[in-house]
């Protein structure tokens, strides 16, 4: 049988003995010196210790065992920690759509969609996936906000560019040209050293990337003449420490230029897209080139697909090209 006993100079109550049904020993606390309140939390124990026999694990797994166990497996427990304090002792059975809901209101009372999104229902839904496995928890789907349209991004060209290297100064140059030919995020240039060229390949290894595995990119040839006279820096190879001061030295070498406010992601990443898809190379090769993980090839296809549609457009439209060639001399012949 499970009692409750006073221990400490604090008196908390804790909950000891044997399960009856389990054999199982349990000793644990109580967090308070309210007898009553600690009668209440045994009672509710042997209950779930008595649905947990009788009924399984699936209908007493908590969000706090789904976590550890979500842990465990090496997944990060980034934005966790809102939820983990608000739901940690529930049952995972009682988390509904409607809880989750109220959950958002109460702590992301002024958040976009985007936000609540990314930091409640994307980790829920994963810590979900993990104890659902494990036979913790009944499939659920959790529905997620529905999300504004996207707005179209907005790119460099290579005429602005083109100008905007020419208002930097020689780390600036070199940090423009990485940025937009590798697609790298400003973090990730700021963070390179010289050890990470490869002086001979002529590639660099980014080792520390938002997806968290390193990725390496070939140079361009403009880009290896602009990085060579800095092979001896022993700091960061462009000179930033962040991001920050990155965007903050762009910002500046726009005016002087006298082109639009641009920021590092337009100069690189959605810059480096759009090149490629002009190109014609496709959404796929743009996700491997980009470094984007297999499973963010959802969030590229939205971002990108537009820039695809016009090129795709532009073939088509040009599709009769040989056969208008074809034609030429016969229609010579008859003139």
């Amino acid at each position: 049988m499970l009692k409750i006993v006073q221990r400490g100079k604090k008196g908390i109550w804790q909950i000891v003995g044997t399960c009856p049904l389990t054999g199982r020993s349990i000793r644990q606390s109580t967090g308070t010196d309210s007898q009553g309140h600690a009668e209440a939390q045994r009672i509710q124990l042997e209950t779930r210790l008595l649905d947990e026999r009788t009924f399984g694990k699936r209908s007493t797994a908590t969000f706090a065992e789904a976590l550890n166990l979500y842990q465990s497996k090496g997944y990060s427990l980034r934005f966790t920690g809102p939820l983990t304090r608000h739901f940690h002792d529930w049952q995972l059975s009682d988390i509904t759509d409607l809880e989750v809901s109220k959950f958002c209101q109460l702590t992301y009372p002024e958040a976009s969609p985007q936000t609540v999104n990314r930091q409640v229902y994307t980790p829920l839904i994963s810590i979900w996936r993990v104890a659902e496995d494990a036979g913790l928890c009944a499939p659920h789907r959790f529905k997620r906000p529905k999300q504004p349209e996207r707005e179209a991004v907005t790119f460099a060209t290579e005429e602005e560019i083109a100008k905007l290297l020419e208002a930097g100064s020689d780390r600036l140059r070199a940090a423009i040209l990485v940025l937009t030919y590798t697609g790298a995020r400003a973090s990730e240039v700021c963070r390179l050293y010289a050890v990470h060229i490869d002086w001979a390949a002529q590639k660099v290894t980014f080792r520390k990337t938002k997806g968290g595995k390193p990725r390496q990119v070939a140079l361009t040839p403009m880009t290896m003449e602009a990085l060579l006279p800095l092979r001896t820096v022993t700091g960061p190879l462009l000179g930033f420490a962040q991001r920050y001061s990155l965007n903050q030295a762009i910002e500046r070498a726009c005016a002087r230029a006298g082109l639009r406010h641009m920021a590092s992601h337009e100069i690189g990443r959605h810059a480096f897209a759009a090149r490629l898809l002009r190109q014609g190379k496709t959404l796929k090769e743009v996700q491997e080139a980009g470094g984007w993980s297999a499973k963010s090839m959802w969030m590229v296809a939205e971002i990108y697909a537009h820039l695809e549609r016009s090129t795709t457009d532009a073939a088509v439209r040009d599709a009769d090209k040989e056969l208008r060639e074809l034609q030429k001399p016969e229609e010579r012949k008859k003139a």
